[in-house]
């Protein structure tokens, strides 16, 4: 009988080297040449081999770079002030990156810290290294400069180089305990003479190099760092000042409302951390808010500014401010409050005691605060109440509302100061591009034909839907949207036939002026400002057995799920109404396809990927021959026209797995390192497999499960062995 296909697929340990490498260096050739071993037919007891054809695959180029902390493991972190205890994620510094209170000498003060470049692949890659700076306080910029750390020790030693031009990172050697694709630098921030007290910096080193995108090294781009994956050098200039700022603790049955507290207020490149802020206390009776409302205040001037966040209602919102007056002149003092005029249509403003208590107006229609003795301060608060803005496409202006405050110490009703309590509500338009703006009513549909190439253009041959969307910050203060999408598809298992549901992201990206998708995908908008659109590329790649939407010559398109999220204020909008349309297509060459495979030609040679080797043994004599198997292992010495030739396989790849077939009756045999022969059916393989050989076990239809001279491969008899290993 003939045997049918038997496959054995079994991991090997991980590839020898340091974790960082990609693997086998670039133009590492791997020569296999396979061997059969059986008694020579002539005399029926002469061991004989003969061997196959050279075959050489050459380790294409995989590149790879990373810039990284020199003293954690920890990669990429973001340019906000450092948050105590913080592992990971914003706010996390690692110990030693960290620089507060640095003070500026009229010499200059330099600011070093240790990183290091990282060769990921397997070329030796030139990385050429910039700095990424932001700064808050101030808007001048340091000096920043990279330097060659000759001895690892992070400190600018005589002969460690400045960096000029690109550094090239070596490969590491995977045969060696040693990680050699490492390269130690120091960045050196020079901080400029007079820089003001309390300033921040953030500074990264960001590297461009070549990153492996596809299986052809030519086609690798020059790659720069993306924002995510940068790790900053935080420095905060010593600010030795003491202040004292508004409001006082006017309530001390809810101490927490009054006393100064740091929060998160927007800022031109997004939320950032003021030291003068408190959370706002809650109206009478109001329920809690959260995120909770922050407020910013002027220590100089006593103005407040109010950041509310979103809410799920459309019921006017409320914001309350505490502020109070002191009466720093001579004489007690007959204070009087000043309502404001002009407000806004549909905003309120209530003015109440330090306790929250109504105040009776005087004949003048003022809030009268009663005498303050000299040096005394008396609290009151200001609640704004003004219509929801959250779902309106107009944009939503700032509400200042300003609080005269007239002494009795003089003849006239006029305001003697004033102070400014500001409200700045978000809001934010998310739908399809249309024009200068997005409209969440539009509704179109994309058809896509899977199996065909993915796109990035609305022309509906493709496998991609593309929707061009927009964001358009409606609101009062700048703010970045985290943004995600999905759609639900109807994927075929090729094999059984059966269909199940899968759901597919939607990857996002900036566009560029014509429309297209630039830069890497996006999980987290940019800041927009408030009043400007920003303009999006939506796509959704479809996977190539997704069925098609069209059944009985009706179509039911698949609603797309998007929403986005303000970072800072929580606020919420979605577009579900956007659809796909999966078109009706072939998934072979034609409707009805039967398929013959051939092994591939082991073209995509890189670390990580498969070396398949097809191994077909013909028996050409006219006889049969005895104790016959074929042998894949490392070491072999070519003879005849291999001369010359020693095999390397298993020393730059590991064994994955082994399938066989004959074309005439017995049972598949494998045997692992000279081991014992096992049924190929059901193997186990070692963890390191330096050999393996295939034979079959017919002995004149006497199993014994080893080959010896009683197992014969008839005339015209041919052993087919499909050999996977995979390039360390």
């Amino acid at each position: 009988m003939k045997l049918h296909t038997s496959l054995l697929t079994l991991m090997a340990a991980l590839a020898a080297g340091s974790a960082s490498a990609a693997g086998t260096p670039a133009g590492t050739a791997i020569t296999n040449i396979a061997t059969a071993s059986f008694l020579d037919p002539k005399d029926g007891t002469t061991p004989t081999e003969s061997q196959s054809n050279i075959v050489t695959t050459t380790v294409l180029p995989k590149p790879g770079f990373d810039v990284n902390f020199a003293t954690t493991t920890v990669d990429g972190n973001t340019p906000v002030a450092p948050v105590p205890g913080a592992t990971s994620g914003a706010g996390y510094y690692p110990s030693g990156y960290a620089k507060t209170d640095v003070v500026p000498t009229t010499a200059g003060t330099n600011v070093d810290t240790k990183y290091t470049l990282v060769n990921t692949g397997n070329s030796v890659n030139p990385v050429s290294l910039v700095a990424d700076v932001s700064a808050t306080g101030t808007s001048v910029l340091p000096v920043v400069e990279y330097y060659l750390d000759l001895n690892g020790n992070g400190v600018v030693d005589p002969g460690d180089t400045l960096i000029t031009g690109p550094v090239s990172i070596p490969v590491d050697d995977p045969l060696t305990p040693a990680d050699e694709g490492q390269v130690t630098i120091i960045q050196r921030v020079k901080i400029p003479v007079g820089v003001p007290k309390g300033s921040e910096y953030f500074v990264s080193p960001q590297g461009t190099g070549q990153q492996y995108v596809t299986a052809t090294s030519t086609t690798d781009p020059a790659f720069v760092e993306p924002s995510n994956d940068l790790q900053y050098t935080y420095i905060k200039i010593a600010d030795p000042r003491v202040d004292i700022t508004p409001p006082a603790d006017t309530n001390p049955s809810t101490p927490g409302n009054t006393p100064p507290a740091p929060g998160p207020i927007p800022g031109p490149v997004g939320p950032v951390t003021d030291p003068n802020t408190y959370p706002a206390p809650l109206p009478p009776g109001a329920p809690a808010t959260t995120p909770p409302t922050i407020i910013a205040v002027d220590p100089a001037t006593g103005d407040q500014n109010a950041y509310p966040p979103a809410d799920a209602g459309t019921a006017p919102d409320v914001v309350t401010f505490i502020s109070q007056v002191t009466n720093n002149g001579s004489l007690p003092d007959a204070v009087v409050l000043i309502p404001p005029t002009g407000l806004p249509a549909g905003t309120t403003v209530t003015i109440l005691d330090g306790n929250g208590n109504p105040i009776a107006p005087d004949a003048n229609g003022n809030y009268p605060l009663g005498t303050i003795p000299v040096g005394g301060s008396v609290p009151f608060q200001v609640i704004v109440t003004y219509p929801d803005p959250d779902g309106s496409a107009t944009p939503v202006p700032s509400i200042p509302v300003v609080i005269g405050v007239d002494s009795g110490n003089d003849p006239d009703l006029k305001p003697d100061t004033s102070g400014t309590f500001t409200v700045n509500p978000p809001n934010v338009v998310f739908g399809d591009t249309a024009g200068t703006t997005a409209d969440p009513t539009k509704f179109p549909n994309e058809t896509v034909i899977p199996g065909k190439a993915t796109g990035t253009g609305v022309d509906q041959t493709d496998s991609s839907a593309v929707f061009p969307m927009s964001i358009v910050n409606t609101g009062t203060y700048p703010e970045s949207y985290t943004i995600a999408g999905s759609v639900v598809l109807k994927v075929i298992d090729p094999l059984t036939g059966a269909i199940s549901d899968q759901t597919v992201p939607v990857k996002y990206y900036l566009a560029d002026a014509n429309g297209n998708p630039t830069g890497p995908a996006l999980t987290t908008t940019p800041v927009v400002a408030p009043g400007a659109q920003l303009t999006l590329v939506a796509v959704i790649d479809v996977p190539a057995n997704t069925a098609s939407t069209t059944a009985n010559g009706i179509n039911t398109p698949l609603p797309v799920t998007q929403a986005i999220v303000g970072t800072y204020s929580g606020i919420t909008r979605s577009d579900n109404n956007d659809t796909v349309s999966v078109g009706v297509t072939n998934t072979g060459l034609s409707g009805i396809q039967i398929t013959k495979t051939q092994t591939s030609a082991n073209t995509n040679a890189l670390p990580g990927k498969d070396i398949q080797y097809q191994i077909v043994a013909k028996n050409n004599f006219n006889a049969p021959v005895r104790a016959f198997f074929l042998t894949e292992q490392s070491g072999v010495v070519g003879t005849g026209t291999n001369t010359g030739t020693t095999t390397n396989l298993f020393t730059y790849s590991t064994y994955k797995s082994v399938a066989a077939s004959a074309n005439f009756g017995g049972t598949l045999l494998v045997r692992f390192n000279n081991a014992a022969w096992q049924p190929l059916a059901s193997a186990t393989a070692p963890a390191n497999v330096t050999r393996v050989d295939v034979g079959v076990d017919n002995n004149a239809g006497v199993l014994d499960g080893v080959i010896t001279s009683a197992d014969t491969v008839p005339s015209t008899g041919v052993i087919t062995v499909d050999f996977t290993t995979t390039i360390k």
